[in-house]
């Protein structure tokens, strides 16, 4: 039998074969490669192909409670009035020199010390709301002796004198307050040793005095009044407040202190760039503070008893421009449109369709 295949066409045979299985391996090499991508992939580029969670909702339970709408600013604590001691004060030396000056500014002059020296002569603190305008001595009378014989008093001093009527009991209590200075006392207590100031202790708010300095270059300010607070240019809101005696609260940082108080009205001024609003303690603010820029908190607005609220987040408008909450019962959800009132500490005063405990809608989880 005559074999009709020749050694070319076995040869070719062969190769295509090889060929065959040279294109079937790259397939499947290709394919592995294309599957092993898919579970080779690293997660950034997985979480990029993956479809978004749906978003779940943010709810919290209307509540009740009391609310207090604050209003936080701040203010500088001054003085209104101040008074040079200084100032129109003579004395009898042709040439009065300040001879010694113990206290400076920032210093507190207490009653009955001795703020400045002139001549070697003492001038003292007193309390009182006349200035010494003449010398006294026995059997002078007058508001000005009665003046004197409460502040005297008010060091410790016994006085049987008649009020207003310069005494012997009058006349020792002067030499008691030279004696406790170091001073002589001398039969007339001239006027030019005596600074009757309207509030005490009281402030050196500045001086220019010193050892050796003429008193008619000199300055002695010290404050005529209890410190205040001022704010300059309030807004609109602050303005409206301070224009009735709302209460506040005074806080001092630096201190740790705080201090009730409460808006004057009458003591608003117009200043260049706007109003300035006055607060006044209840109590004194401290004299240390003068020159300190302090916290205040007003409550503009609370409510008399507990009311429902919600967080004010809750609280939008819907097309038509109500305000709603949008209340979430299970997987519904419901506009309910409300009423609001005050506004406080993050929660909103609601009126509405709505009761303690429902769930309104906040937000939404990303």
């Amino acid at each position: 039998m005559n074999d009709s295949t020749t050694p070319t066409t076995s040869l070719t045979r062969r190769r295509m074969q090889k060929v065959v299985w040279i294109l079937v391996l790259a397939v499947g090499f290709a394919g592995g490669g294309f599957l092993a991508a898919q579970f080779m992939a690293t997660p950034a580029q997985r979480d990029a192909t993956a479809e978004a969670p749906p978003r779940s909702v943010i709810t919290a339970e209307v509540v009740k409670r009391v609310l207090s709408d604050s209003v936080v600013t701040r203010g500088d604590v001054v003085v209104l009035e101040s008074v040079d001691v200084l100032a129109g004060r003579t004395f009898a030396a042709d040439m009065p020199v300040i001879t010694a000056a113990p206290l400076s500014a920032g210093a507190e002059a207490a009653p009955g010390v001795v703020i400045l020296e002139v001549n070697g002569r003492p001038v003292f603190s007193l309390p009182g709301v006349l200035p010494a305008y003449q010398d006294l001595e026995v059997g002078a009378t007058g508001p000005l002796v009665k003046q004197l014989q409460v502040a005297l008093r008010g060091l410790g001093s016994t006085i049987s004198d008649a009020d207003g009527v310069f005494g012997p009991t009058t006349e020792a209590a002067v030499q008691q307050l030279y004696d406790a200075a170091g001073y002589p006392a001398q039969t007339v207590l001239p006027r030019s040793e005596v600074a009757f100031l309207p509030t005490l202790p009281a402030k050196v708010v500045s001086s220019t005095a010193q050892a050796g300095k003429a008193v008619s270059a000199a300055t002695f300010v010290v404050a005529a009044g209890n410190p205040v607070v001022t704010v300059s240019q309030p807004d609109a809101q602050l303005l409206a407040i301070g224009r009735n005696e709302t209460p506040a609260r005074l806080a001092n940082e630096l201190t740790g202190e705080s201090v009730e108080a409460k808006f004057q009205p009458e003591l608003i001024t117009d200043q260049a760039g706007g109003a300035q609003l006055v607060l006044v303690g209840v109590e004194p603010i401290p004299l240390a503070w003068l020159g300190s820029n302090v916290r205040i908190t007003v409550e503009a607005d609370t409510t008399t008893s507990e009311v429902l609220a919600v967080p004010s987040a809750a609280i939008s408008l819907n097309a038509e421009g109500q305000t709603i909450v949008i209340m979430v019962r299970g997987s519904e959800q419901e506009e309910v449109p409300v009423r609001t009132g005050v506004n406080g500490e993050g929660y909103t005063e609601v009126d509405g369709e709505i009761a303690e405990g429902d769930n309104v809608l906040v937000g939404f989880d990303r």
